[in-house]
């Protein structure tokens, strides 16, 4: 079992911590897309493909939505979705924004949802290079675009 920290010795850690660590960026935006299931995926894989992020992440969420009412008053319909979120630079939120909202078909009935905001801090994140790990000895499969937007 893990010692008790009080919020105040957290605070004094990091205070202490030498800022040469951890690289933090500034002037970054965190883009949100709320989009329809079975759409995520195919999302974070055409931004790794294409655009070369490797700061988009995948969850899924449900909740109820107000329409279609069905059955008691009150009650909608449980709804499925997948939330895909990255990390840019300021000067390229723009263009990964509109191509999110391109690409996840945002811009009709029930396709989704697409907001952006800005960050105080980020974290640095950057993949190892495994030509150079002996150890690394797992397999990616490598998707085609064509793969990924075949229905």
């Amino acid at each position: 079992m893990c010692p008790k920290r009080s919020s105040r010795d957290s605070r004094a850690a990091l205070a202490s911590a030498p800022s040469q660590m951890i690289p933090i960026q500034k002037d970054q935006r965190q883009i949100t897309a709320i989009l329809p299931a079975g759409v995520g995926q195919k999302m974070v894989e055409l931004l790794s493909l294409e655009r070369g992020l490797t700061t988009a992440s995948l969850h899924r969420a449900r909740g109820v939505g107000i329409v279609p009412l069905i059955g008691r008053k009150g009650v909608g319909t449980q709804v499925e979705w997948e939330l895909v979120t990255v990390i840019v630079a300021r000067d390229q939120a723009d263009e990964i924004f509109e191509y999110i909202f391109r690409q996840g078909d945002i811009d009709r009935p029930h396709g989704g949802f697409l907001y952006m905001g800005a960050l105080q801090a980020a974290t640095q994140f950057l993949l190892p290079d495994v030509a150079d790990d002996p150890d690394a000895t797992q397999e990616f499969e490598s998707l085609s675009r064509d793969e990924l937007t075949q229905p």
